[in-house]
């Protein structure tokens, strides 16, 4: 792609990979769109957790990755995704997520009250990423119900499991760092 702007979508439609055309309004492009957005803050944690905990560098740039392919299957009509050979979800990353978490809870102290998310930098930009995800969650739900064949199953259990990893990876940061953990205080 040699020239960013082509002025197609001026007008406020975009096209998905199959060329046909939709309104950037769609349901669809809203979670693609969500989902850009939750890859550009994971970025950010990449930035933040480098230097700290490079341990995890691996998980996070391959939830980077699998994120585009999730996108770029929500880009094109359901029928039509195996014509594109698009690259599909690499399951393994749910197992990953959850071994993760299993090793992360073994250093973590019982949680036994809410949590105000805070802390370190990083465990702040983990806490908005697993808000993020929970919205796009939301939406994945919503869409899924209007549209059963659109969202395999496996991309509800991913966000899922994507939420519990960074909501855990929050709390890790934290004990990494030396930080206590804020109590909720109702």
């Amino acid at each position: 792609m040699n020239k960013i702007y082509t002025k197609k979508g001026d007008q406020g439609s975009t096209s998905l990979v199959d060329g046909s055309i939709v309104s950037k309004g769609d349901h669809r492009i809203k979670i693609y769109g969500s989902i850009d957005e939750l890859n550009s803050h994971i970025g950010l944690v990449v930035c933040e957790v480098h230097l700290i905990l490079p341990e995890f560098l691996s998980i996070l740039k391959k939830t980077q990755n699998e994120l585009f392919n999730i996108g770029s299957n929500l880009a094109c009509p359901e029928e039509k995704r195996r014509k594109f050979n698009l690259p599909q979800l690499d399951k393994q990353i749910i197992s990953d997520y959850e071994n993760n978490i299993d090793e992360m809870t073994k250093d973590l102290p019982e949680l036994k009250n809410f949590i105000l998310p805070g802390g370190h930098r990083a465990a702040c930009v983990s806490h908005i990423v697993r808000t993020k995800i929970r919205s796009i969650e939301r939406d994945l739900v919503t869409y899924k119900r209007e549209h059963p064949d659109e969202i395999p199953p496996e991309y509800i259990k991913l966000f899922n499991r994507m939420s519990d990893f960074f909501f855990v990876f929050s709390r890790y940061i934290n004990l990494h760092q030396e930080i206590s953990e804020e109590k909720w205080a109702p």
